[in-house]
């Protein structure tokens, strides 16, 4: 396999995953925000809640985005397989 494919390939994968991880990244964020800024103006200082609210928004996002999110990945991954026998040639 030739080191600019082998580049390539790793790059159009990092690229997949960060878009991937992008969207239910930033709604934890967000969720994590506003919970953090809703304790410390009511001065609740329950541990589990950011956590359960940042699941659930994160489970939210994966459920609402799939058909956004995964078709891309299932095209990658196809491709990949099927380059296998030709990316693994000396």
């Amino acid at each position: 396999m030739d080191e600019s494919v082998f580049t390539q390939e790793l790059s159009s994968a990092l690229f997949l995953f960060a878009s991937i991880a992008g969207p239910p990244l930033a709604a934890a964020l967000v969720v994590g925000l506003v919970v953090g800024l809703l304790q410390a103006v009511t001065q609740l200082q329950d541990q589990t809640m950011p956590l359960t609210f940042k699941v659930v928004a994160v489970c939210a996002t994966l459920l609402l985005m799939a058909s956004t999110l995964f078709p891309p990945l299932l095209t990658f991954t196809e491709r990949l397989l099927d380059d296998f026998p030709a990316m693994t040639r000396f």
